[in-house]
């Protein structure tokens, strides 16, 4: 915050007038953008007195750590509404989606399936480590996992996607709708506590990756 203060009330010295007060506004957004995403009304009065008294020199009305702590206060508080919205909307959604024709339950309705593609190979086991074509997203679409070609030990997948692809025949391809239960739960930093849909295909019961799969795993391991 010092660095774009002092970046604010220097940019006359360096830049014409036009161009300082372009960047300054720019800058304001940058900062709003910021104190968007705590999703709490902001006093902007008072926020803008704070930037011309720490340019001034004068003291903050709080600590640097007292500020930190009421900050990270309102985190957890916002984290915990985000979590209670998310299995709401999850739940809802699940409560629908279970009277479609042709849906599988399991799990109690926690764990939902239906065959976007019928297989005709042989039927997947709880010992295989099948190669899948794999892509995960949240109920506002955001894509939360995404995969070619990807081997997966079900014994350590999500319970949900372990329960969704029993019995998949190579060749098929699913949809799994999981509760945040038999998903990730409240541990997703990005969206916690939400739904996740899996759009699986069954390649092979037991993977073998291409050169190219193999190649860009590698790659991503240097990287």
């Amino acid at each position: 915050m010092k660095k774009i203060l002092c970046v604010l009330f220097a940019t006359s010295s360096l830049f014409c007038a036009e161009d300082a007060q372009l960047l300054s506004e720019a800058l304001g957004h940058v900062i709003g953008q910021n104190i968007k995403a705590l999703e709490f009304s902001i006093d902007s009065a008072a926020l803008a007195k704070g930037l011309m008294d720490e340019a001034e020199g004068k003291p903050s009305p709080l600590s640097l750590e007292e500020c930190m702590r009421r900050l990270a206060l309102l985190e957890e508080a916002l984290e915990e509404k985000c979590k209670e919205k998310n299995l709401q909307e999850a739940e809802a959604f699940l409560a629908r989606n279970q009277e479609k024709e042709k849906m599988h339950i399991l799990c109690e309705g926690k764990v939902q399936w239906e065959e976007l593609r019928a297989g005709e190979g042989d039927e997947l086991s709880s010992h295989n480590h099948p190669l899948v074509r794999c892509k995960g997203t949240f109920l506002d679409g955001t894509v939360c996992t995404s995969s070619e070609e990807e081997i997966i030990a079900l014994e350590e997948a999500l319970p949900g996607l372990k329960e969704g692809m029993a019995h998949m025949r190579e060749g098929e391809i699913r949809r799994i709708y999981i509760h945040p239960e038999f998903a990730y739960g409240e541990s997703d930093p990005v969206q916690p506590g939400s739904l996740v849909i899996f759009e699986v295909e069954l390649l092979e019961l037991e993977g073998h990756l291409t050169p190219s799969a193999l190649l860009s795993d590698w790659d991503d391991e240097k990287s």
